[in-house]
């Protein structure tokens, strides 16, 4: 099975502020949205809160409180850890799984995934939450398309082999 991490990222590596995105960019949602569509994505709950799933786009939550607080979302399934996450997208035989955050699950799977598909948003924005170093692990560039109109830039990495 491969791992992708999607992000989107500013020059600082701020990721989110108060859990939300720090910013609106139309071009950078779509490109989420596309990369995501039919396929599975793994994502701690807060970064759950705000996803849209449906049948095309389920979910694994990982989350020891999710189902505690009552918390039950349509074509999304719980793990209670990453490896855990990992092991329920086995079981159903996918061929992929996208991890969308947070900054604590982007850190987990950055050892264990395939490639980064990372939007680099040109701006030095206040955060609280981060998105980890990659660069030790990921050194092949695939791709890198410029979008001067909203400042962005989404950039492809493939692992460093093992």
């Amino acid at each position: 099975m491969q791992v992708y991490i999607i992000a989107a990222c500013a020059r600082n590596r701020v990721i989110g502020i108060n859990g939300t995105l720090p910013w609106s960019i139309p071009l950078d949602w779509k490109y989420f949205l596309d990369k995501t569509q039919g396929r599975t994505s793994i994502m701690g709950r807060v970064s759950a809160v705000e996803y849209p799933t449906n049948e095309h786009r389920p979910v694994i939550v990982i989350s020891r409180s999710w189902q505690a607080a009552g918390k039950t979302a349509p074509h999304t399934e719980v793990a209670t850890s990453y490896s855990h996450a990992l092991e329920l997208a086995a079981a159903r035989n996918l061929p992929e799984v996208w991890i969308c955050g947070g900054a604590s699950i982007y850190e987990e799977s950055l050892a264990s995934a395939h490639k980064l598909f990372i939007t680099r948003v040109e701006l030095d924005v206040k955060g609280d939450t981060y998105f980890p170093e990659w660069h030790d692990h990921f050194d092949v560039l695939e791709s890198r398309e410029e979008h001067d109109e909203d400042g962005t830039r989404c950039i492809t990495y493939s692992n460093l082999p093992s």
